[in-house]
C-alpha cells in the first residue's frame, strides 16, 4: 500500500518534463525536495502532480500543485523541503504517516525510486524500482541523514529520483525523502553508492505547525507560544490529526490553572515562588518548562529530605546488626540504598552482612554495586580500592583465586599509585602494606610461598617505617605485628620453624607492650591472645608440647577475661572455644583422650550456644561442625567408632545445609569433603570398605570440582591427593593392589607437581614422602621389594633435607624415623636381618631422643614402643630371644604407663596387648608355654574388657582374634573353643564383606586347623 502514495513531479509550460518525485502525506501534503519544486516551476512552467499508481484510462491521473509551505528554518539556511497541496487527489491514494521519533527512521531500509532506462520504442523510460540501503543515526549541519546503499551491483538513484520515499525495512511509516545522491568510485577506485535524506521527523515539524495553526487563531494562540507548545515532548508522540483538538483542550486548560490563584501555603516563600514560576510557563504553554521547575525543585527537597532521613536509616541498619536482625538490616540499608545509590560504605555493610549470613553469591553483586558507585563518586580513589578488595575476598571464599588475586591486584596498583603521589600520607602507606597483605594471602593460597614472602616483607617495611617514624601510633605498631604474623605463617610453610617462631614472637612482643600500655582495650588483649595461639602451633611442631600447652593456656586466660567482660560478645566466645580446641589437640598428643574430649565438649558447648543466638551465621555453623569433627576425632581413638560416626554425620549434616545454601562458596564445599573423609575413615576402622570407598570418592568428586574451577588454587589440587590416598588405602585392605598403586601414584602426580612448583614449601615436599612411601607399602605387599626400597629411599631423602634444613622440627625428625623403619622392614623381608637392624636402630634414637624431650608427648612416647617392638622382632628371627624379649618388655612397661594414664584410650589398650602378644610368642619360642598362655590370655582380657566397655569396638573385636588364635594352637586338642570363637568373629564380618583382604585369609587357616583337630566330642 506505501507505494500508492509515490507522486511524479512534472514541469509544464516552456520546459516540459519529469523533474523529480514527491509523496503523499498526513494532513493531505504532498512533501517533495526545495530543489525538486524550483526545477518543476522554473522559467513560468507550472508543477503537475503525477499519481504513479492511479489512472484515467491508460494514463496517469493528474493535478495542478501549489506550494503549501517552503518549510523555511528560523535560523540558518533553509533544508531541501517543501510541502505542496494538490488541485485534488485520486480515491485510494494513501496518506502516509510520518514517523515520530529516531528509532522509526534509522537502520535497514529501502527506497522506493524512479530511475530513467533507454527505450528503443520510444516509451517511457522512467522505472519504478526498489533501492536497499541504511540511514545512519547522524544528522548533518544541512539536516540530512546519510543513506549508504548495500548492493554494488543494484540499481542505484539518478537525476529523477529526488523526493522518493524511503521507508525503515518492514516499516509503514515514511521514514525520509531522498535529497541528494552520489554515484562513482572513490578514491580507492571501489563503487560509491551514498545518498543524503531528509528526515521524517525534520518533515513532522512542518506538519505539525501547519495543522495546529488554525486551532491556535482560534483560541487565540501567538505565533510565539506556538512555536513553544510544538516544541513540547507530547507533540511528537501525537498522531498529526489529533493535535489541533489537543492543543486547544490544552490552551484552555493550561490557561485556566494558569490563572487560578496559588492556595496560601505555610511551607515557605521558595515553594511558592516555584508554584508561580511553575503556572507561568504553563500559562504560556511551556509544559516541559512547567515540569522542569517542578522537577528541579522536588530533586532539591528529596535531596534535603534524604540528608535528613539517612542518618536514620544507617543508625537503625546499625542496631539491627547489633541485635542480630540480618535481615532486617539489609532491608533498611536497601531503603538507604535507593535513596543514596552513590553511598560507597553502605554497599559495603550490606555485602558484610550477606557475607556473615553466607549469601557469597547476593555479597559479590553488592560489592561490585560498591565498586561500580565509587567509581561513580572518584573513579581511582580509596573507595574504589576498599570495594576490590572486599570482591577479592569474596572470590576468595568462593575458590576463584585467579579472580580474587586480579582484584587485590587492581587494589594494589591504586593504592601504589595513592601512595607514590603522597609518600608522607601515611594513611595510604598504610592501605598499601594491606594491599600487600592480601596479594600475599593469595599467593600463598596458590602455593607460591615464595613471592609471598616477599610481598609480606614488603608490608613488614611499611608497617616498619611508620611504627618507627610515629612509636606512640599504637595503630602502626599493631600492623607491624600482623605483617610478622603474615611472614611467621610462610617460614612454617617452608618448614623453618626457629625463624617462624622468631617472627611469632616479635609479633607477641608488640602486642604485650600495647596490651600491658591499655589493658582496657579488648582488641589489644585479643590480638596478644593470637600470638599466642600461633606461638603454641610453632612450639608443637617442634614437639614441645608443654609449651605449647602453656602457651594455649595462657591464650586461653585471656579469653576468658574477655568473655567475662562481654558476655554476649560472640566474637569474644568463638575466640574462647577456639583456644580450648588447641589445648584439646595437644590433650590428644600427650595421650590424654579424656582431658582433650572435656576440652573439645567445652568447645562444642560454646558454639552451640552462640549458634543457637545467630542461627543465621554461616561462620557460627561451620565452627560448630568442626568442633564436633574433634569430638569424633577423639572418640575413634577410644575406640567408639559408633559415637565418632553420630559425631561426624552431625558435622556433615552442617556442612551439606551450608553447601547447599551457598553452592558457589568453595569453603563449605570443601569442609563438606573433609565431612566425607571423616566418615569413610570410621567406616574403614568398622571394617565397612564398600561404604568406606563410597564416601571417599564422593569426597574426591568435590576435589575434582574444586580444583577444575580454580586449577591454580594448591589446596584444591592437595586435597585431590589425599582424596585419592584414601581410596587406595582401601583398595588395599580390600586386596586390590593393582586399583591402590592407580590411586597412589596419581596422587604423587599432583604432589610432585606442586613440590616442584614450589620447592620451599616444606609442606608439599613433605606430602611427595608420604606418597612414595605409601606406594612402597604396595611395591611390597605385591612382592617387589627392589621397587619397594627404592621408594622408601626416595622418601627417606626428602625427609633427611627437611629434617637438616629444621633441626628443631619435631615432626621432620618423627618422619624420618618413619622411613628408616620402612627401610628396615624392607630389609627384613629381603632377608638382610643386619642391615634391617642398623635402620631400626637409627629410627630408634630418632624416637628416643624426642621421647626424653618431651615426656609428656605420648605420640613420642608410643613411637617409641614402636621401635622397640621392631628390634625385638629382627633379634627374634635372629634367635637373640633374650635381648629380643627385653626390648618387648621394655615396650609394654611404656605402654603400660600409657594406658593407665588414660585408660578410655583404645589406642593404648590396643598397644598394651600387642605387647603382651609379643612377649607370648617369644615365650613359645623358648618353651615357656604356660608363661606364654599367661601373656595371650592377658591380651585377651584387654579386649574384651574394651569390648564391654564398648560394645561397638570392631577394633578391639578383629584384634581379639590374635590371643585366641595364639591360645587354640597352644591348648592342642582342648583349644577348639578358641579357634571357634575366632572363627565366629570373623565369618559374619566377611560375610557383611567387613573383612580386608589380609584377615580374610585368616578363616581357611583357622578352618583347617579345626579340621586337624577332627569333630567335636560328645
Amino acid at each position: 500500500m506505501t507505494e500508492a502514495a509515490l507522486i511524479l513531479i512534472h514541469a509544464t509550460g516552456a520546459r516540459s518534463g519529469f523533474v523529480g518525485c514527491g509523496v503523499l502525506i498526513e494532513g493531505s501534503h504532498i512533501v517533495t525536495c526545495r530543489h525538486v519544486w524550483a526545477d518543476a516551476t522554473a522559467e513560468g512552467c507550472e508543477a503537475v502532480a503525477e499519481f504513479a499508481h492511479r489512472r484515467d484510462g491508460d494514463q496517469r491521473v493528474r493535478t495542478r500543485l501549489e506550494l503549501a509551505d517552503p518549510c523555511m528554518a528560523t535560523s540558518g539556511p533553509p533544508i531541501d523541503l517543501v510541502l505542496l497541496r494538490a488541485e485534488s487527489i485520486p480515491s485510494g491514494v494513501p496518506a502516509l504517516q510520518l514517523a515520530m521519533h529516531d528509532r522509526f527512521e534509522t537502520g535497514d531500509a529501502e527506497a522506493q525510486a524512479m530511475v530513467a532506462r533507454p527505450r528503443d520504442d520510444g516509451g517511457d523510460p522512467w522505472l519504478e524500482v526498489t533501492v536497499d540501503g541504511t540511514l545512519r543515526k547522524r544528522i548533518g549541519a544541512d539536516g540530512r541523514r546519510q543513506f549508504s546503499g548495500m548492493r554494488e551491483q543494484g540499481y542505484w538513484f539518478v537525476r529523477g529520483s529526488s523526493g522518493s520515499p524511503i521507508f525503515k525495512r518492514g516499516g509503514q511509516q515514511l521514514a525520509a525523502i531522498l535529497s541528494l545522491s552520489e554515484l562513482g568510485v572513490n578514491d580507492r577506485k571501489s563503487t560509491l553508492q551514498e545518498a543524503f535524506a531528509i528526515p521524517a521527523t525534520a518533515i513532522r515539524r512542518h506538519v505539525e505547525r501547519i495543522a495546529a495553526a488554525p486551532a491556535a487563531r482560534e483560541v487565540g494562540i501567538s505565533r510565539a507560544e506556538l512555536a513553544e507548545a510544538l516544541e513540547q515532548p507530547w507533540v511528537a508522540d501525537t498522531p498529526v490529526a489529533e493535535l489541533p483538538a489537543r492543543l486547544k483542550a490544552l490552551f484552555v486548560a493550561a490557561r485556566a490553572r494558569a490563572a487560578d490563584p496559588l492556595p496560601p501555603t505555610n511551607d515557605g516563600g521558595d515553594i511558592a515562588a516555584t508554584l508561580s514560576t511553575a503556572r507561568a510557563k504553563l500559562g504560556r504553554l511551556d509544559t516541559a518548562g512547567s515540569l522542569a521547575t517542578l522537577s528541579d525543585k522536588l530533586a532539591e527537597e528529596e535531596a534535603a529530605r534524604r540528608q535528613r532521613i539517612l542518618p536514620l536509616l544507617a543508625e537503625k541498619a546499625a542496631i539491627q546488626r547489633l541485635t542480630y536482625d540480618y535481615d532486617a538490616a539489609k532491608t533498611t540499608l536497601w531503603q538507604l540504598l535507593d535513596l543514596a545509590p552513590d553511598e560507597v560504605w553502605h554497599w559495603i555493610d550490606l555485602g558484610d552482612l550477606q557475607v556473615t549470613t553466607g549469601d557469597l553469591t547476593a555479597a559479590l553483586t553488592t560489592f561490585r554495586a560498591a565498586l561500580a558507585a565509587a567509581r561513580r563518586v572518584e573513579a581511582g580513589g580509596r573507595d574504589e580500592a576498599a570495594a576490590l578488595n572486599r570482591i577479592g575476598d569474596v572470590q576468595v571464599a568462593q575458590g576463584d583465586l585467579s579472580a580474587a588475586l586480579a582484584s587485590f591486584q587492581a587494589d594494589l596498583a591504586i593504592v601504589e599509585r595513592l601512595a607514590g603521589a603522597e609518600p608522607a600520607h601515611a594513611a595510604l602507606q598504610r592501605d598499601l602494606s594491606v594491599s600487600l597483605i592480601k596479594t600475599g594471602d593469595m599467593q600463598v593460597a596458590q602455593g607460591d610461598l615464595t613471592a609471598a614472602l616477599a610481598s609480606f616483607q614488603d608490608s613488614r617495611a611499611i608497617t616498619q617505617h611508620l611504627a618507627q617514624a610515629d612509636p606512640s601510633h599504637v595503630e602502626w605498631q599493631r600492623d607491624l605485628s600482623v605483617s610478622l604474623d603474615r611472614i611467621g605463617d610462610v617460614q612454617v610453610a617452608q618448614g623453618d620453624l626457629t625463624a617462624a617462631l622468631a617472627s611469632f614472637q616479635g609479633s607477641s612482643t608488640i602486642r604485650g607492650r600495647l596490651a600491658r600500655a591499655d589493658p582496657t582495650r579488648a582488641g589489644w588483649q585479643r590480638d596478644l591472645s593470637i600470638s599466642l595461639n600461633k606461638i603454641g602451633d610453632v612450639q608443637v611442631a617442634q614437639g614441645d608440647l608443654t609449651a605449647a600447652l602453656a602457651s594455649f593456656q595462657d591464650s586461653r586466660t585471656i579469653r576468658e577475661r574477655l568473655v567475662r567482660a562481654d558476655p554476649v560478645n560472640a566474637e569474644w566466645q568463638r575466640d574462647l572455644s577456639v583456644s580450648l580446641n588447641k589445648i584439646g589437640d595437644v590433650q590428644v598428643a600427650q595421650g590424654d583422650l579424656t582431658a582433650a574430649l572435656a576440652s573439645f565438649q567445652d568447645s562444642r558447648a560454646i558454639f552451640e550456644r552462640i549458634a543457637r543466638a545467630d542461627p543465621a551465621h554461616a561462620g557460627w555453623q561451620r565452627d560448630l561442625s568442626v568442633s564436633l569433627d574433634r569430638i569424633g576425632d577423639v572418640q575413634v581413638a577410644q575406640g567408639n567408632l559408633t559415637a565418632a560416626l553420630a559425631s561426624f554425620q552431625n558435622s556433615h549434616a552442617i556442612a551439606e545445609r551450608l553447601a547447599r545454601a551457598d553452592p558457589a562458596n568453595v569453603e563449605w564445599q570443601r569442609d563438606l569433603s573433609v565431612s566425607l573423609n571423616k566418615i569413610g575413615d570410621v567406616q574403614v576402622a568398622q571394617g565397612d570398605l564398600t561404604a568406606a570407598l563410597a564416601s571417599f570418592q564422593d569426597s574426591r568428586a568435590i576435589g575434582e570440582h574444586l580444583m577444575r574451577a580454580d586449577p591454580a588454587n594448591a589446596e584444591w589440587q592437595r586435597d585431590l591427593s589425599v582424596s585419592l590416598n584414601k581410596i587406595g588405602d582401601v583398595q588395599v585392605a580390600q586386596g586390590d593392589l593393582t586399583a591402590a598403586l592407580a590411586s597412589f601414584q596419581d596422587s604423587r602426580a599432583i604432589r610432585e607437581r606442586l613440590a616442584r612448583a614450589e620447592p620451599a614449601h616444606a609442606g608439599w615436599q613433605r606430602d611427595l614422602s608420604l606418597s612414595l612411601e605409601r606406594i612402597g607399602e604396595v611395591q611390597v605387599a605385591q612382592g617387589d621389594l627392589t621397587a619397594a626400597l627404592a621408594r622408601f629411599q626416595d622418601s627417606r631423602a626428602i625427609r633427611e633435607r627437611l629434617a637438616r634444613a629444621d633441626p628443631a622440627n619435631a615432626g621432620w625428625q618423627r618422619d624420618l624415623s618413619v622411613s628408616l623403619d620402612r627401610i628396615g622392614e624392607v630389609r627384613v623381608a629381603q632377608g638382610d636381618l643386619t642391615a634391617a637392624l642398623a635402620s631400626f636402630q637409627d629410627g630408634l634414637s630418632i624416637s628416643d631422643r624426642l621421647a626424653r624431650a618431651d615426656p609428656a608427648n605420648a605420640g613420642w612416647q608410643h613411637d617409641l614402643s614402636l621401635s622397640l617392638d621392631r628390634i625385638g622382632e629382627v633379634q627374634m628371627a635372629q634367635g637373640d630371644l633374650t635381648a629380643a624379649l627385653a626390648r618387648f618388655q621394655d615396650s609394654r612397661a611404656m605402654r603400660e604407663r600409657l594406658a593407665r594414664a588414660d585408660p578410655a584410650n583404645a589406642e593404648w589398650q590396643r598397644d598394651l596387648s600387642v605387647s603382651l602378644e609379643k612377649i607370648g610368642d617369644v615365650q613359645v619360642r623358648e618353651g615357656r608355654r604356660a608363661e606364654a598362655a599367661e601373656s595371650f590370655a592377658q591380651a585377651l582380657d584387654i579386649y574384651q574388657a574394651a569390648l564391654r566397655r564398648n560394645p561397638g569396638d570392631i577394633q578391639a573385636r578383629l584384634a581379639s582374634v590374635v590371643p585366641l588364635l595364639r591360645l587354640g594352637e597352644l591348648r592342642g586338642a582342648e583349644g577348639r573353643a578358641e579357634l571357634e570363637a575366632a572363627l565366629a568373629i570373623l565369618r559374619p564380618l566377611a560375610e557383611a564383606d567387613r573383612l580386608d583382604h589380609r584377615r580374610r585369609q585368616w578363616i581357611p587357616k583357622i578352618e583347617a586347623a579345626l579340621a586337624r583337630l577332627g569333630p567335636p566330642g560328645p
